[in-house]
């Protein structure tokens, strides 16, 4: 054999030697395709909870602005006809992984009744003025009032107008048959009397409404708890109060009876 016949041999295996890998390449992807393949093959998905998902989707978004439980939605504080009025909707989506609980499982159906008892006993002008918001922690439902509708200017009297209006609210109070914590809180602007303190001030709303309660409505006092709290638990930044002045609010933070003081 002749010596370029004998390079271009040599030549020849170097490069089939070479592109080997290539050979070993293709069998491990195809053994990954084949396991990833079996892996689905074999999997279980959980078929009524994509259903269960599905069907909630579709029937909340069916339902926006139809029957079902009343959610106010809380208005801007101006001078628009449509602040705080309330539409109905249905219940939330019920997601397929992990819902939401609350400590006290009867929250839930406690928020609904009294959502529900003031939509059908309080007027569209009467959620507007008196209602600024309505809703569920994982303790108990939190009802807020406007403290300008309920109290007059910043003093600790009720205005005449209110006294309706909490006389029926107290109907739905009483029927959930929880603790009753009667909170007021007050704006930082709040223009008070020369030398009188915040808390001073809170304290007698508080005072006031929980007195109210208890001797002009079917409230029993042993389940009326009043507190006050200034003006040290704001929830809107100052330049986002409005005209109303929406931190100053009367709560009825409605909780269990074996709730500890």
């Amino acid at each position: 054999m002749s010596r370029r016949a004998s390079r271009r041999s040599k030549s020849h295996e170097e490069h089939e030697s070479h592109e080997r890998w290539l050979v070993s390449y293709a069998d491990f992807i195809t053994l990954m395709f084949a396991f990833f393949v079996v892996l689905y093959a074999t999997s279980s998905p959980n078929e009524g909870k994509e259903q269960e998902f599905e069907s909630s989707v579709r029937k909340y978004l069916a339902k926006i602005g139809g029957g079902g439980a009343m959610m106010l939605v809380q208005g801007d504080g101006g001078s628009k006809e449509t602040a705080n009025q309330y539409q109905k909707m249905d219940s939330p989506i019920e997601h397929p992984l992990q819902k939401f609980k609350f400590q006290d499982p009867g929250v839930g159906d406690s928020l609904k009744r009294v959502e529900i008892f003031i939509e059908e006993n309080l007027s569209k002008a009467e959620i507007s003025k008196f209602i600024q918001d309505i809703y569920a922690t994982d303790k108990g439902v939190r009802l807020v009032l406007y403290g300008d509708s309920v109290f007059d200017g910043n003093s600790s009297y009720l205005k005449k107008d209110a006294l309706p209006v909490i006389n029926r609210l107290a109907v739905a109070l009483k029927a959930e048959n929880r603790k009753i914590f009667v909170e007021t809180h007050l704006s930082k602007t709040a223009k008070l009397a020369k030398g009188e303190h915040p808390w001073s001030l809170s304290s007698q709303q508080a005072a006031t409404v929980a007195r109210y309660l208890t001797q002009r409505t079917e409230i029993t006092p042993q389940v009326v708890v009043p507190t006050s709290f200034g003006t040290h638990r704001p929830r809107f930044p100052l330049q986002d109060e409005g005209p109303r002045k929406k931190n100053s609010r009367l709560v009825f933070f409605l909780l269990p009876m074996d709730t500890e003081i």
